[in-house]
């Protein structure tokens, strides 16, 4: 009796590590696609963002429509045409100015 719980008992154990391995992985999968439709719509956004700043408006001006940073509405634009060295140098100012 004692060697047939014995048995019952490691055989739920043992069921229980399947179980958990299982929710592992489907967890692993739900982050993946969870990313991935994060970085979609962050995207769209961030596309929303650069359209909003080509009409003309300033980045303060969409920032504050949006309740975003300046610096937020920079990152979002920079999602979608990351700026070149070149471009970059030439919107920080230098000390001297």
């Amino acid at each position: 009796t004692l060697e047939s719980l014995a048995v019952d008992y490691f055989t739920s154990i043992e069921q229980v590590e399947k179980v958990n391995a299982a929710a592992e992985k489907e967890i692993a999968r739900i982050r993946e696609q969870a990313a991935r439709n994060i970085a979609q719509r962050e995207k769209s956004a961030a596309v929303a963002v650069v359209a909003m700043l080509s009409t003309g408006a300033s980045r303060a001006e969409v920032s504050a429509r949006l309740g975003l940073t300046v610096k937020e509405v920079r990152r979002a634009a920079d999602l979608i045409s990351p700026p070149t060295a070149a471009n970059e140098e030439a919107s920080t100012p230098s000390i001297s100015e």
